[in-house]
C-alpha cells in the first residue's frame, strides 16, 4: 500500500558509533555571559576599572604621554575584546551597534575620569580623548573584520558582476 506524501517523514539522522545509537540532539544554547570571550571581555572591563582606580604613588616614574598611551590601549583591547565576543555569538555588527557600543564606552570612560578624582588620581580631558581614540580605532577595526552574519567582504560571489565582465 503506497504512503502519501502527507505520511513520509524524514529519518532521523543517526548519531556516530560512540554515542551507542542514540540520535543527534541540538547543542544546548549558552546563555550570553557564559560564552568564553564574553567571560574575558567582562573580566577585562573589571580588571580595568580596578587598575584604573588604584592610587598612583607620588613621584612614579610616568613617562610624559604615556598615561594616554595607556589609555587608548585599554580602551582598544576592551571594545576589542567586546566586539569580538558579540560576533562569536552571532551577533551582527553593523554601523548602529558600534555606534551604540562607541557612545557607552565614552561614556563609561568619562565616568571612570569622574571617579578616578576620588582616588587621588587626577581627572583629565586629555585621558578621556585618549580613551575615545582607542575606541574609534576597534570601531574601525570592527567594522573591517569578516562577521559571520554579514559575510566576508572581500569574498566575491560568482553572480558578481562588479567588474562587467
Amino acid at each position: 500500500m503506497p504512503i502519501s506524501p502527507d505520511e513520509q517523514k524524514p529519518a532521523p539522522v543517526p548519531a556516530g558509533p560512540r554515542d551507542g545509537g542514540q540520535f543527534l540532539q541540538p547543542l544546548p544554547v549558552r546563555p550570553w555571559w557564559a560564552h568564553p570571550l564574553t567571560l574575558l571581555w567582562l573580566g577585562c572591563w573589571a580588571g580595568l576599572f580596578v587598575i584604573m582606580h588604584i592610587p598612583v604613588p607620588h613621584g612614579a616614574p610616568i613617562p610624559k604621554g604615556g598615561d594616554k598611551v595607556i589609555h587608548m590601549v585599554a580602551y582598544f583591547a576592551l571594545a576589542t575584546l567586546g566586539g569580538r565576543a558579540a560576533i562569536g555569538r552571532g551577533v551582527r555588527i553593523n554601523v548602529r551597534w558600534i555606534i551604540t557600543w562607541t557612545l557607552v564606552y565614552a561614556a563609561y570612560g568619562a565616568l571612570d575620569e569622574v571617579l578616578q578624582s576620588f582616588v587621588n588620581r587626577s581627572a583629565s580631558f586629555t585621558d578621556w580623548l585618549a580613551d575615545v581614540a582607542g575606541l574609534v580605532l576597534a570601531a574601525i577595526m570592527l567594522r573591517m573584520y569578516p562577521n559571520p552574519t554579514r559575510g566576508n567582504a572581500t569574498e566575491v560571489k560568482e553572480d558578481d558582476d562588479t567588474f562587467g565582465t
